[in-house]
């Protein structure tokens, strides 16, 4: 989720949108995921298959910092896309050996995240669009994330078994009818 966060703000910043919140946003994501990758690297009860993949993310978010100190363009955005593509992928590799341990609740929450994270990609890939950075890859990541997100948003609803479980996929639904509003009637360009 903090690598499409990093990327949507840094866009939104290059675009002047919210460029104060955009600024405060970046660096609050690029502490926490430090942090969160430090904490996890050092974590001794990570287990084998995983721990190559968790000790990856330490360099590969000093790098986002990396790029992330010099003012947004649309070149720096084109590199930003290609790094949170990686840390995408080093997080879906750890995440997929952690999740084999089946324990207690994992699918629900790893399901929510994945949910969140596709979300934010939705949002950063339209900015970087309406940015004039590669709108065509743009275009089918946000019909991709879109589609997952139905997918995994079915999925919960079949699960959902408690009348609170039921409210907060009501309010989700209700929330992502005014996101896909608001996707539709903006401009991609």
């Amino acid at each position: 989720v903090l690598s499409q966060r990093v990327g949507k703000v840094h866009a939104l910043d290059g675009l002047g949108i919210e460029r104060d919140d955009a600024r405060r946003i970046r660096l609050e994501s690029l502490d926490l995921a430090t942090r969160l990758a430090g904490e996890l690297s050092a974590a001794p009860a990570v287990p084998e298959p995983a721990r190559p993949a968790v000790q990856a993310l330490g360099p590969a978010w000093q790098r986002a910092r990396d790029l992330l100190a010099a003012a947004p363009t649309p070149a720096l955005l084109d590199r930003l896309l290609v790094l949170d593509n990686q840390l995408l992928g080093i997080a879906n590799e750890a995440s997929t050996h952690l999740l084999r341990l089946n324990l207690a609740d994992v699918t629900a929450t790893d399901t929510t995240a994945r949910m969140a994270m596709l979300s934010q990609r939705i949002a950063k890939f339209h900015f970087a669009a309406l940015w004039g950075v590669a709108p065509k890859l743009a275009a089918s990541q946000i019909a991709r994330a879109r589609q997952d997100f139905m997918g995994l948003q079915k999925g919960l609803q079949s699960a959902a078994r408690a009348p609170g479980q039921q409210e907060a996929l009501g309010a989700l639904q209700s929330q992502w009818v005014f996101f896909e509003a608001a996707l539709e009637n903006a401009s991609l360009g």
